[in-house]
């Protein structure tokens, strides 16, 4: 058996982002359409005597018991009876914070890497269960696939075919706490046009201009009334050719969608050293497992 395994987390955009209302649980009613950025973490997964222990490039990032990817390793080793601890070092690169789904992608990560790393060949829509224990975002790492999300994001259901994009993301210097993006969405207040049929169906037929048109986050309004920057992002990308520009998730980054590869560099010229991050991104294309 080998000692260690290497696995890729890759970042997330969220195309789609619809709130249908509160549930009893607390959780948020959703709908979401999600696809994979070649922005990723790279983790290292090793054996060890006993314990499970996290470290982090990033210091800032929590490495005790509140870090996904250390929920992960200890939901695994319960389910499967493991003995052996886990060490697990993030190599982090996808911002904290940001609406990319960094931790979530961490978790999934090591639920398939011991999979893998411990040949216990749990089928995924087993971990994908146990990925709902984690977090709402997890399950839909498990599958790596553009997926429509619902639920309160666990359920997932694949879309039938993949699509590359181009994209410009943008991450300003400042984070945005999930629960309170969420505590601040009111449902009455959202005046924009929720057409998830039209989404899926400009999805289906490669329809760049289309799916561009029909994006929409509708946590994009609670969130910039209170981070107006966001807003001013989205302007900045738009006037730098994308066809549209959206918040990922609850934020605070902001993806432009283009054409073409060069359309996104071009963009880059113009905004690179406004922002912190300022990054071309395409789609993740999952290797073999």
């Amino acid at each position: 058996m080998a000692e260690h395994i290497y696995i890729e987390a890759p970042a997330k955009v969220n195309l789609f982002l619809d709130i249908k209302g509160k549930r009893d649980d607390g959780y948020h009613e959703i709908q979401t359409v999600m696809h994979l950025i070649d922005l990723k973490d790279e983790i290292r997964i090793s054996l060890r005597d006993e314990g499970i222990r996290v470290r982090c490039s990033e210091p800032f990032i929590p490495q005790g018991s509140e870090n996904l990817a250390y929920k992960a390793a200890a939901i695994f080793s319960e389910k499967c009876g493991i003995r052996k601890g886990v060490e697990i070092y993030i190599d982090k690169k996808i911002p904290a914070g940001a609406g990319l789904g960094g931790g979530s992608s961490d978790a999934a990560a090591v639920l398939k890497g011991l999979n893998n790393l411990l040949a216990c060949n749990v089928p995924h829509e087993e971990l994908a269960l146990w990925a709902a224990e984690i977090g709402s975002d997890v399950p839909f790492f498990i599958w790596e696939r553009t997926a429509l999300a619902e639920g309160r994001g666990e359920l997932i259901s694949p879309l039938k075919r993949e699509n590359l994009l181009h994209m410009l993301l943008v991450k300003p210097d400042f984070s945005v706490s999930t629960p309170e993006a969420y505590r601040n969405f009111k449902k009455e207040e959202v005046k924009m046009s929720r057409d998830l049929k039209a989404f899926l169906a400009a999805w289906e037929n490669y329809d760049i201009i289309s799916i561009a048109e029909n994006m929409i986050n509708v946590l994009e309004m609670p969130v910039i009334k209170l981070y107006p920057e966001i807003a001013g992002i989205k302007d900045d990308l738009k006037r730098a050719g994308a066809l549209n520009a959206l918040m990922s998730g609850s934020g605070s980054a902001v993806f432009g969608i283009f054409r073409e590869e060069k359309e996104a560099l071009r963009a880059y010229s113009f905004l690179q050293g406004k922002y912190p991050l300022v990054k071309v991104v395409t789609s993740y294309i999952r290797g073999d497992e």
